[in-house]
């Protein structure tokens, strides 16, 4: 194979962002290189890179990413030749003589177990998706929030780390499904634009016996590697090759020897995206989203803020915040009221933010100045804020406290929505 070297680093440059450096399977820290194509996986996302190359079609390179990398960096010739020896090994320029892994072992994604599907697929531009990913977390908890989840029902893009929540409008539809942040940084340094994804659904079959779960020897005309225990009331059984699914729940009920019915539905397998003649295939997780509509407040007030006069007093309280304390206090009356007080570094005071709308009585809560910097920065003129009713506390002596603010502040501009929790000032 002779290829010219600034490709080859470039296409390196895109594999090595999905390789792993560290893993149990050494094979995960190669690219395999047959048929002018660049591939690498880490077993959640794959890449397929064309290659500008003279290659011959028998050819196959399985060869560890980073030391390549490395190797074709340390090259003077503008031109890399590798080429295959017998003892299982390539030579590369004549110098260097690098032992490589079998081709065939190198993982795949099958796709020809999954029907693409032509009606549901996604485009979403470069900054919506930026502006949507930006709130989410790579924290574990309950619920997977590492990611972006596109709801086709609603047709929105959300991702929340439970202080805040994005969310943009798209055109979508058909089921949902989730897209790590994993793959996102990944897939974003390639795209200049937008993005379209395509989506390959499978369909899952899950067949539920009237009696107690059926025992293991009932399951033996099945194949085990296609068989999975959704919980402990009754076994799924997931498949993708079409035109099988019927004639394997049907078996499934003649080994179980019950009368049941089998329910289907359609997942999400994988999603694909091609840019520049790069192909990422990204296997969708089996993931539980929270209700983020739930959290949606009933809006009593709505106030229109210039971007230009809020996000400077924001930035400026930002420059009393510190590890240990990040709070505003804001209060809408005929205008906006910021206050913030570091009882470590000082306070920082501003009266006078103008808005549209009115207030009455007095609204105040406190907030993360981050997290609203972040949402009025991506706004290009007036932000929208939906205000709820200030929470009213009833004490033991029949005395009222209002204790401001307890449930999110709504930001809305363009096609993009923004959450921010409250919190205690």
């Amino acid at each position: 194979m002779k290829i010219n070297k600034k490709k080859l680093l470039a296409a390196l440059r895109i594999a090595s962002r999905v390789v792993e450096k560290k893993s149990h399977m050494p094979i995960l820290g190669t690219v395999l290189i047959a048929n002018g194509i660049m591939k690498a996986t880490n077993l959640d996302i794959g890449v397929n890179i064309a290659l500008d190359a003279e290659m011959d079609k028998d050819e196959k390179f399985c060869i560890h990413c980073h030391r390549l990398t490395d190797i074709v960096k340390s090259l003077d010739a503008e031109t890399v030749e590798i080429m295959a020896k017998e003892n299982q090994a390539v030579k590369i320029n004549g110098y260097f003589e690098v032992y490589n892994m079998k081709a065939d072992e190198f993982p795949d994604f099958n796709m020809a177990e999954a029907e693409i599907d032509e009606k549901n697929h996604v485009t979403i531009s470069k900054g919506a998706l930026q502006r949507v990913a930006s709130s989410a977390t790579n924290e574990e908890c309950g619920f997977n929030l590492a990611g972006v989840y596109f709801d086709g029902e609603n047709s929105v893009a959300v991702a929340s780390d439970g202080h805040r929540l994005h969310m943009e409008n798209v055109e979508m539809s058909g089921p949902a499904w989730f897209l790590p942040l994993t793959a996102i940084r990944v897939i974003m340094p390639a795209c200049k634009d937008e993005v379209t994804f395509k989506v390959f659904k499978a369909q899952q079959v899950v067949v539920r016996p009237e009696s107690e779960k059926p025992e293991a020897d009932m399951l033996d005309g099945l194949d085990k590697s296609q068989l999975m225990a959704l919980n402990d009331d009754y076994f799924g059984l997931e498949v993708s090759a079409k035109g099988t699914i019927k004639q394997i729940a049907k078996t499934m009920m003649d080994v179980m020897k019950e009368k049941a019915k089998p329910e289907y539905k359609d997942v999400i397998k994988n999603v694909l995206t091609t840019i520049n003649g790069i192909t990422f295939v990204v296997r969708t997780p089996e993931t539980r989203f929270p209700d983020y509509k739930a959290i949606f407040p009933n809006i009593v007030y709505t106030v229109n803020v210039k971007r230009d006069d809020m996000l400077p007093p924001l930035e400026q309280a930002l420059s009393l915040s510190s590890e240990r304390y990040k709070a505003v206090k804001m209060m809408f009356n005929g205008h906006i009221e910021m206050e913030c007080v570091n009882p470590d570094i000082g306070t920082y005071q501003r009266h006078t933010i103008p808005m549209k709308g009115n207030i009455e009585p007095e609204v105040r809560g406190g907030f993360n100045p981050v997290y609203l910097r972040d949402i009025v920065a991506m706004a290009t003129d007036d932000v929208e804020i939906g205000v709820p009713e200030s929470h009213v506390l009833t004490k033991e002596d029949g005395t009222i406290e209002d204790i401001g603010l307890c449930k999110p502040l709504v930001f809305k501009h363009g096609t993009f929505t923004g959450l921010v929790m409250p919190m205690r000032v």
